[in-house]
């Protein structure tokens, strides 16, 4: 009957597709002979296709077949298509049979007026982008516009597929390449391209982590779980992320977001002890964050935040002795070492300033090499004799630095009795460790 006209239809497609595909493989790898065996094959199955189709139409009794496209059957299927998607190994590709399910039932549903079924399939198609560089890249644009204007539950899958596809495949296929003209591209076209490559890579990250600001609490989570994945695999390398995480940790606006400030509390002393390199990135990141706060306007969420704290967490988490036991006999200047020099250079730009406090206060807690000492006490005493000038001048010219002659005698005296209690010994500093829960307690005390 027609039922065995539609199977018999649906196998012939399915062997079309396959020997189209091998005839295309065949034809790349320049297996000629092979080629034409198939396309001999591909003739033989058009033709019993065209039989088929004839005879169905030629049949007397008709049976009006119709497609079911009702909400419940589409999720149905894409359900079934999801689950099967995740059983395929990585390793096996995209092949015609998925193309055909791609084509008429995840596409097709992306765009559907059910957001159940929008859900479902994005999560396949994310799936599908799991399979195939290729793939990825060519839908990367669709899952950005699902990103840009559908509802919550569908931002978060598309999110998630997202990030699951860079920890896979990296950022290169995300970049906008162009095709290669063999000789004739010149220096200056590959110039270009690379630029628009950087350009593109650029932007892409920057659109994930920009979700890290979004007024909506699942769309922050989900952004920072799926950076702090990426950080963590060494997929993404960047202090300014780092940051900004940070920041998002010590926002009073995340207090309730109980999922992504434990996601953060983990991730920080995890990533920071596990090699120096890892340190060194939230070496980098100690100034700009304090000066961020330093700077945050009134308005601003981050002006209640306890710069104090904050400093003293990313003292801990560049902290020598927290290493790995592979990387602490390292030869040179600690991590500790170079930041201490960060911090004295910027306490001479203007020792009157007040902010100064809070860099002298956390060069207490630094663990100072053997090797470094004299290097430091050099500095201390530069130090020691600015803020010492400026007192002096403070009284000449009061009129011209008011409010400004009380922080240098702070200063002033501050490294007189650090440099006199001989607080650079690294054996002074071992009682400061990190504790994730200590850290979140004294922000909750200063607030």
């Amino acid at each position: 009957g027609r039922l065995r006209y539609l199977l018999l239809l649906a196998e012939i497609k399915v062997k079309l597709m396959e020997a189209k595909d091998a005839l295309e493989k065949c034809v790349a790898i320049q297996d000629f002979s092979h080629a034409s065996v198939l396309k001999e094959r591909i003739i033989e199955l058009e033709g019993i296709k065209s039989g088929l189709l004839k005879e169905a139409e030629e049949s007397e009794t008709k049976e009006i077949s119709v497609e079911k496209s009702d909400p419940e059957t589409l999720l149905k299927c894409l359900m079934i298509c999801n689950q099967l998607l995740k059983q395929v190994s990585l390793s096996k590709g995209l092949g015609p049979t998925l193309d055909g399910i791609i084509e008429s039932l995840i596409i097709p549903g992306i765009t559907n007026i059910h957001p159940a079924v929008r859900n479902m399939a994005v999560l396949c198609l994310g799936c599908c982008g799991l399979q195939s560089k290729e793939f990825a890249s060519q839908h990367l644009t669709l899952l950005l516009q699902v990103l840009q204007i559908d509802e919550m539950k569908v931002k978060l899958s598309a999110l998630k597929a997202l990030f699951d596809q860079v920890m896979i495949f990296g950022i290169e296929p995300f970049k906008d390449r162009k095709v290669q003209s063999g000789n004739e591209e010149n220096e200056s076209e590959k110039t270009k391209e690379t630029e628009e490559e950087t350009a593109t890579t650029h932007n892409l990250l920057q659109l994930l982590s920009g979700f890290l600001d979004s007024e909506f609490s699942e769309l922050r989570t989900e952004a920072a779980e799926g950076l702090v994945k990426l950080i963590f695999s060494g997929r993404l390398i960047s202090a300014k992320l780092l940051s900004r995480l940070v920041l998002l940790w010590y926002n009073p606006v995340t207090e309730e977001d109980t999922r992504l400030r434990h996601a953060l509390g983990v991730f920080f002393p995890l990533f920071a002890y596990s090699n120096r390199t890892n340190q060194e990135c939230f070496e980098e990141t100690f100034l700009p964050t304090l000066q961020i706060l330093f700077n945050a306007p009134a308005s601003s969420p981050l002006s209640e935040v306890d710069v104090a704290n904050v400093a003293e967490l990313l003292v801990d988490l560049t902290r020598p002795s927290g290493l790995n036991q592979r990387f602490q006999n390292c030869q040179g200047l600690t991590v500790h070492d170079n930041l201490a020099l960060k911090i004295c250079n910027e306490i001479l730009s203007d020792p009157s300033a007040p902010d100064v406090r809070i860099y002298a206060k956390a060069l207490c807690s630094l663990e100072f090499s053997k090797d470094f000492t004299n290097d430091i006490m050099d500095l201390f005493e530069d130090i020691l004799v600015v803020s010492h000038n400026l007192m002096i001048y403070g009284h000449m010219n009061t009129d011209l630095v008011a409010g400004r002659k009380q922080p240098a005698r702070n200063v002033h005296r501050f490294f007189l009795r650090y440099k006199n209690a001989e607080y650079f010994y690294p054996e002074r500093a071992g009682r400061y460790r990190y504790n994730a829960s200590s850290h979140r307690n004294k922000r909750k005390t200063h607030e």
